[in-house]
């Protein structure tokens, strides 16, 4: 395993550009990059702290890291993640313990780290918080320019490791440093996978006047703070090609769909209905975009001059998005809150309708959702309604009718674009 930390002093201290001085210590394509960073990062800060030396300030390290301070070395073998100055990382396939860890010494503490968010894109840098206080009375100097080394675990195991340019002296106070530090995976890991990581960070401190300064080094680790990696974005053609794989899916359930399924059930065929007390139409706009809501207007009327009395589970109607007859996306809504409707011979009952240009769910199926790929599609607008009572033209009272309708408009075509 190369040395980025020689190369690293070697790059920010030396006076060439960091591919030649890469170059003599066997540097990856990867490790250029790396390093080349985090050389402007150091010789920035360094610059800033030439004229702060001594100021009380608060270190928030940011960074990536992981697991925690006793670990064996792949033999069974107990040792702590900074045995000294010159190597105080957590190294590829280390297993870590998390019961010895160790964030207090000699005035100085080392707090957990804290990550800016809890999830991470796959290959991104990841954004960590922690601080580092000390409570001594008397200035502390290093013999070299530190690092917060940092280590990502899995399963306790070491599988990526990074580092946080760190501080050349302390006076008493909290001091802080920000950054975005990218996390750089094991050889035998390759790219880390989406799933479940802890974090630490430890860092080993020698003072230059320790005639051993890396026996004696003071060793600190802070951890363990958990995260999770979740898979990058897909390209905008393979994003296209899962939405029309999932969208295949839920046409073909409907050849196995209960026959006794709700109106507008995602993956069902719509049937011909006509209501004898109710119609229904609806307006929309000749386009909508994929992934988004999908407005029109709807209109409810009442057949042959009726009177018709009831509730709905809400004032909006419902549209569903078909492909070949399925249902492939729908609108939601809280069916919780009833509207009282009253409809009569007379004017139509205008109403907002509602709907979602995504695939729906089939039921009991569980993933991501998906927007509906682009195409024509035909929509529905659909309206729970119980009737409670109809009165027809010239009687006196009404007659009192009982249960509940699913009043459906005729398709209309929609354009769904990509955005």
């Amino acid at each position: 395993m190369t040395d980025l930390r020689s190369r690293l002093h070697d790059v920010v201290d030396g006076p060439g550009d960091p591919p030649a001085v890469l170059a003599d210590r066997g540097a990856t394509a990867l490790d250029d990059v790396l390093v080349g960073a985090l050389t402007a990062r150091v010789r920035r800060r360094r610059a800033v702290r030439t004229g702060a030396t001594g100021a009380l300030g608060a270190l928030t390290v940011v960074a990536v890291a992981v697991g925690a301070t006793a670990l064996t070395n792949g033999r069974g073998a107990a040792r702590h993640p900074a045995a000294d100055a010159d190597d105080a990382a957590l190294h590829c396939g280390d297993v870590v313990l998390t019961d010895t860890i160790r964030p207090r010494g000699e005035g100085l503490t080392l707090a957990a780290p804290a990550l800016a968010n809890s999830t991470v894109v796959a290959g991104e840098p990841v954004d960590v918080t922690a601080a580092l206080t000390y409570e001594g009375t008397v200035r502390l100097e290093w013999d070299v320019e530190q690092y917060l080394q940092l280590a990502v675990l899995q399963d306790g195991t070491v599988v990526a490791t990074g580092m946080l340019p760190f501080i050349e002296a302390m006076s008493p106070g909290r001091y802080t440093t920000e950054d975005t530090v990218p996390l750089w995976p094991c050889a035998a890991v390759g790219e880390l996978a989406p799933g479940a990581y802890d974090l630490v960070a430890t860092v080993a401190l020698a003072k230059p006047d320790d005639a051993n300064p890396g026996a004696d080094a003071l060793e600190l680790s802070a951890g363990p703070a958990p995260f999770r990696i979740v898979a990058a974005p897909a390209s905008a053609e393979e994003a296209v090609r899962q939405a029309e794989v999932a969208l295949a899916e839920v046409v073909a359930a409907a050849d196995a769909a209960r026959a006794d399924a709700a109106i507008g059930t995602c993956g069902t065929r719509m049937p011909e209905v006509t209501d004898p007390y109710l119609g229904l139409d609806v307006e929309l706009g000749a386009s909508a975009q994929a992934g988004e809501p999908v407005y029109g207007t709807g209109s409810l009327t009442s057949r042959d001059g009726l009177t018709v009395v009831g509730d709905a589970p809400m004032s909006a109607v419902r549209l569903v998005l078909t492909r070949d007859g399925v249902v492939v996306g729908r609108g939601q809504y809280d069916a919780d809150y009833a509207s009282r409707l009253v409809v009569d011979g007379h004017e139509p009952l205008e109403l907002p309708a509602v709907g979602d240009a995504v695939i729906c769910r089939l039921p009991g199926a569980e993933g991501p959702t998906l927007p509906l790929p682009p195409g024509t599609y035909q929509a529905y607008g659909l309206l729970e309604v119980t009737v409670s009572e109809v009165q027809a033209p010239g009687d006196v009272f009404p007659t009192p009718v009982t249960g509940t309708r699913t009043v459906v408009t005729e398709p209309v075509d929609v354009v769904v674009g990509d955005g």
